[in-house]
């Protein structure tokens, strides 16, 4: 039996023992209603019932607007209706679904690797978050100050469903992740649990140098994108763009083209919270390249077994308290009418 079960037929058992107390009070028919109403016991609750496997995909969503660049900080996004499960064409304003937060860290501008940028954007058009980094200035201006500097731009990106978000499954899909190029471009994914902290810790990325490539899952949750073949000659004046990553868009991952559960050691059926995207570029160039600009996309985020947990406030411990408090009252007003 999962919340959503439980939590309907508790409130049922709840709603029916109130009823009866208060009838005995000879409360009258409407004040009875009234008062279960708002306590949150007068209706059946919002479960989905049977959904369908997987939601579509949600980044085609109207929420996120237009397109164009996205600051840093969280934003909130109404993507289903809480009664029927369905994709909202518009805001129905009820409850919000899902945040996305983003944060970066940029280095400041000067030695030793020249002007560093990042940013994230949203394009509509083809429904997808893009994170964009760059180290602008190459060998014409004098940077990098000295081979391999080991500069880093990082990008943080998480999305996190609202507390009256079920889901047992979460399928995601990006593309270059982990692309050629004279600077090294490495991404990290983990699941998270619905407290918004991840099912393990997250593996580390060492500096290009000293990092030993995982490109695979190494702990419960996450998938590390982190091939070094992407770029040749570290720590010479002249680095070279090589090969791009094998999970570079995902394409090898199992027997399909996006990450799930599978991929990263999670049972199935199991409730997940959101999960967190970590992008970086590091500057790994020589003192005779030139800039270095890469960029990684997330484009599809489908989710399964969707519900909603209900929301009057109580759920498990709660409502097996307030459900024998009830069940006491009941029994207490029986026996002082046999008094009486």
């Amino acid at each position: 039996m999962d919340e959503c079960d439980f939590g309907q037929i508790s409130r049922r058992l709840i709603s029916g023992v109130l009823g009866e107390w208060l009838s005995m009070k000879r409360f009258k028919v409407e004040w009875s209603t009234g008062l279960l109403a708002v306590l949150g016991f007068g209706g059946g609750g919002e479960c989905w019932g049977a959904a369908p496997l997987f939601s579509g995909n949600i980044m085609g969503s109207y929420a996120f607007g237009a397109g164009g660049s996205v600051a840093p900080g969280t934003q909130y996004f109404n993507v289903w209706n809480d009664s029927t499960g369905s994709f909202l064409a518009a805001n129905n304003g009820d409850l919000w679904d899902l945040s996305i937060t983003y944060s970066q860290v940029v280095p400041a501008s000067g030695a030793p690797s020249g002007n560093a940028t990042a940013g994230l954007s949203y394009d509509a058009v083809n429904d997808r978050f893009t994170m964009s980094h760059s180290f602008a200035q190459g060998n014409s201006a004098g940077f990098p100050t000295f081979n391999n500097p080991g500069t880093r731009i990082e990008g943080e990106l998480t999305v996190r469903f609202a507390s009256h978000i079920s889901a047992t499954d979460l399928i995601l899909d990006f593309t270059s992740l982990n692309t050629s190029g004279l600077t090294w471009e490495n991404s990290l994914i983990g699941y998270l649990k619905t407290d918004g902290t991840p099912f393990s810790a997250a593996p580390s990325v060492a500096p290009y140098g000293s990092h030993t490539t995982v490109n695979g899952s190494s702990a419960l949750g996450w998938f590390l994108v982190d091939s070094k073949a992407t770029v040749t000659g570290v720590g010479t004046a002249t680095t070279a763009a090589g090969a791009n990553g094998s999970y570079d868009n995902l394409t090898a991952t199992g027997a399909n083209s996006y990450l799930d559960y599978n991929d990263v050691g999670l049972p199935s059926g199991q409730v997940v919270g959101g999960f967190v995207w970590q992008y970086r570029l590091e500057d790994v160039r020589g003192t005779l390249n030139n800039s270095s600009s890469l960029s990684a996309s997330f484009f599809d985020m489908r989710v399964g077994g969707l519900s909603v947990v209900p929301e009057s406030g109580l759920s498990g411990r709660g409502l097996v308290v307030l459900l024998t408090a009830s069940l006491g009252l009941l029994g207490w007003q029986r026996i002082r009418s046999r008094r009486g």
